[in-house]
């Protein structure tokens, strides 16, 4: 976890939240930013496709490289001699590369049912600062109306009202 603090600028939060409850927006906006996302990172950079690294691959981009395997595939398969460890190595790296999306596309969906809720509760703290104003507003209402009656009251005793 220590490594995580050091990722990326404000991953330290990771550390400052381990081992607790997930219940404010900051710390779903924490866990979607730094830690799924440097999960998703080294996942991709540990993936290789046909010798090369898969680092920097998204969901979507990966669908291109499965599409491409599979052609490969389909070609060794239906070449004369069929080339079956070619075949095989190829459905190697399909298979890897079918779990990294789907990796990816659990990741992203996290990340994004995260930081939804991080946006929601930025709403949230604007309509709790909104709320202590308007009864902040409405308790100098109350004074300055019971300052009005005071007033009407004292000013007719002394007969200035």
């Amino acid at each position: 976890l220590r490594d995580v603090a050091k990722w990326k600028d404000g991953s330290k939060c990771l550390v400052e939240n381990a081992g607790k409850l997930m219940e404010t927006g900051k710390q779903a906006e924490c866990y979607a930013k730094y830690f799924i996302a440097m999960h998703m990172a080294r996942s991709a950079s540990n993936a290789t496709v046909e010798g090369k690294s898969l680092a920097g691959a998204t969901y979507a981009t990966l669908g291109a490289t499965r599409s491409g395997l599979s052609t490969k595939i389909a070609a060794a398969k239906a070449a004369t001699p069929p080339r079956t460890d070619e075949a095989a190595a190829l459905q190697k790296d399909l298979d890897g590369a079918t779990a990294l999306r789907s990796t990816m596309q659990t990741g992203e969906t996290l990340r994004g049912l995260l930081l939804t809720t991080y946006g929601f509760s930025i709403f949230g703290d604007k309509a709790g600062l909104a709320a202590t104003v308007c009864y902040g507003v409405a308790g100098l209402l109350v004074l300055l109306s019971a300052a009005g009656f005071v007033h009407a009251f004292v000013g007719k005793k002394n007969g200035t009202a």
